[in-house]
């Protein structure tokens, strides 16, 4: 029966092979805590902590909620970015390009809570 919820323990059953997840949403890097999931005890099993169980490489999640078009625009430009560079240097091409702008989207609370967690190489 499908409740519309992705969750850690489901994601940690894929089997996946995959050199990177990108995981947009808010506090995907997170365990438990607030809004989280899962109870406290597990703050290890974050939903990144799933997907790289799963089989995935590496993964890209952030760590405090994000503004929806702000991040979507952030995610445009580090796909983007991953056509030419690794995981690490896509997420800091990305990073340090928006650090960079004049407007509110220079702000660190529009690029620097997506982290780079697994191999990322």
């Amino acid at each position: 029966e499908e409740d519309g919820l992705l969750e850690a323990h489901e994601v940690m059953r894929l089997g996946l092979q995959a050199d990177l997840a990108v995981l947009s949403g808010c506090e995907t890097a997170l365990g438990s805590g607030f809004a989280a999931e899962l109870p406290r005890g597990d703050e290890i099993v974050s939903l990144a902590r799933a997907f790289l169980t799963a089989g995935a490489a590496s993964v890209v999640a952030t760590l405090w909620p994000v503004a929806d078009r702000a991040s979507a625009d952030f995610m445009v430009e580090l796909h983007r970015n991953l056509a030419g560079f690794s995981p690490a240097g896509a997420l800091a091409r990305t990073q340090r390009s928006w650090s960079r702008q004049q407007n509110h989207r220079g702000h660190p609370f529009y690029w620097a809570g997506p982290v780079l967690l697994g191999r990322g190489s």
